[in-house]
């Protein structure tokens, strides 16, 4: 996948624990690129996570994205019945997270 190509932050991204002293839960978690160095009060991609499942699911976003172009990519050509419904799945969740809304 070509981060520039579809102007997303570069990756790898990761998560961190802090306490967020503005809301009432201590466990807070924020995602931020390896290549970004923010200080306190910066947000980075995402931060008020309260669930570190989904922390770990937005840290992994780039990752899983360049997996399924490569899956969906070397499919395409080779599928068919319920395997070409999966791929077409497959294919809106890219187009989802590449393209701009209308």
């Amino acid at each position: 996948m070509d981060n520039e190509k579809i102007r997303i932050t570069t990756g790898p991204w990761v998560l961190e624990e802090y306490e967020d002293a503005d809301t009432l839960y201590k466990r807070t978690y924020r995602v931020q690129s390896r290549a970004q160095h923010l200080t306190y009060g910066q947000v980075g991609i995402a931060s008020r996570v309260r669930r570190v499942e989904d922390a770990r699911l937005i840290a992994a976003a780039p990752e899983l994205l360049a997996a399924l172009e490569d899956v969906v990519a070397s499919a395409q050509a080779n599928c068919s019945g319920s395997l070409a419904n999966a791929i077409t799945a497959g294919q809106a969740a890219i187009d989802k997270a590449t393209k701009e809304e209308s």
